[in-house]
């Protein structure tokens, strides 16, 4: 059996191993963490396109079972008076980073996929073998072929192509974080998006999201 080696434990990674095993495809997942990102990030909203391929490898039932639906944006000014309301059509599934990674891990290692954690790629080298990969703690892993899903430093990028465009800062700020209490009047299922002052909805970098529950979270990914 034909044996990927993926780098990178998280959304990526784990989705492509759970694709990889329904087409006969064995895969180790190799994450540079030990942990399993419990803490990793805060809310994110999987929109339809993304359940949809999430159904296609039949991982989308347990993402629905850890989320809440998504219906809609509800767009306030810094005074909480709404200035729109938009509707997500089809609706999208909210949930935390983290609970994303687990349900993903969880599914992979039910279907079989391997996952060790701790092992951080520095090198990998191809050969008529396939591909070997090295790690920090001076392991190795022998596979047929290699993925890279390890993030937006991405060590796999650098191998394959070390004059790759470097991750740039694009001056947009976004804050994190919980708070408990009421949802006050606001829309349920809905994400809710505060304007800066100057009342300017694009602004990006002086708005916040508050997820269910009230608790702020990230902008929707489109």
């Amino acid at each position: 059996m034909t044996t990927a080696l993926i780098v990178g434990g998280g959304i990526a990674g784990t989705a492509t191993a759970i694709a990889l095993r329904t087409v006969g495809v064995s895969s180790v997942i190799c994450e540079a963490y030990p942990s399993g990102g419990e803490d990793t990030g805060a809310f994110l909203t999987v929109m339809h396109n993304g359940m949809a391929a999430l159904h296609q490898i039949e991982a989308d039932r347990a993402v629905i079972d850890a989320s809440h639906p998504a219906n809609g944006v509800s767009l306030l000014d810094a005074s909480g008076s709404q200035l729109e309301q938009r509707r997500i059509d089809p609706p999208g599934r909210t949930l935390t980073r983290a609970a994303l990674y687990r349900v993903l891990q969880d599914e992979a290692a039910r279907r079989g996929v391997r996952i060790d954690r701790g092992r951080r790629l520095v090198d990998a080298t191809a050969g008529d073998g396939g591909v070997r990969a090295s790690f920090a703690d001076g392991s190795a892993a022998q596979g047929d072929l290699l993925v890279g899903a390890d993030g937006l430093h991405s060590v796999v990028r650098g191998l394959i192509d070390p004059d790759a465009p470097r991750p740039r800062y694009t001056g947009q700020h976004v804050i994190y974080g919980y708070a408990t209490g009421g949802r006050g009047h606001t829309a349920p299922d809905a994400y809710h998006m505060v304007c800066s002052a100057a009342g300017h909805s694009s602004d990006t970098r002086r708005r916040r999201t508050v997820g269910p529950g009230g608790s702020p979270g990230s902008t929707p990914p489109n």
